[in-house]
């Protein structure tokens, strides 16, 4: 069972899942030089505006597969790179790099 924790949906022994998705796109932003804020990314992504924002939020309860591969496209990222399990102080367990 999951609880809220300020945002962050907590999940068994502490854990929850962490989104990198501000990191990817302040990093996209600079690759590209250029501003690219939340509401651009959603609309050039085609993920929803609810899924942009809850991810850069770290507020989503459930990942859709059809969102993370739209995201991991417009990223140039594979999903462990915008994804990963943390604990409860927000340091991340693994993630891929």
């Amino acid at each position: 069972m999951a609880k809220e924790k300020t945002g962050i949906f907590v999940y068994n022994r502490g854990m929850y899942v962490k989104s990198f998705f501000l990191e990817l796109l302040a990093a996209k932003s600079l690759r590209e030089s250029r501003r690219i804020s939340v509401r651009l990314a959603w609309r050039e992504s085609g993920v929803s505006k609810r899924v942009a924002y809850s991810m850069a939020n770290n507020a989503m309860r459930e990942y859709p597969a059809d969102a993370l591969v739209k995201l991991c496209r417009y990223f140039e990222c594979d999903v462990g790179d915008l994804l990963a399990l943390a604990d409860d102080h927000g340091c991340a367990v693994h993630r891929h790099n």
